[in-house]
């Protein structure tokens, strides 16, 4: 990684599904030196507590959005029912 010019990235988005690969990727950055915006996607909310730990500008979890569109759809149809 240290050969890519990942220094000139403004962002960098990992989306590999292992945390400890997602953790590994970013001590790799910082330790190469870049200092700029990471963002990183979570497979479950445990993963994405323990990523905003490590200081990760943005960490989104789709799982929790698709979560949170279940339980909408289901209440507008048990509403609807009721």
């Amino acid at each position: 990684m240290a050969e890519l010019p990942i220094h000139r990235a403004a962002l960098v988005v990992i989306t590999v599904p292992s945390l400890e690969d997602i953790k590994a990727l970013v001590s790799i950055l910082r330790e190469i030196g870049y200092d700029a915006k990471i963002m990183a996607v979570a497979r479950s909310q445990k993963d994405a507590v323990e990523l905003e730990r490590l200081g990760i500008y943005r960490v989104i979890n789709p799982y929790y959005f698709a979560f949170e569109e279940i339980v909408k759809e289901f209440v507008s149809h048990a509403g609807a029912k009721g």
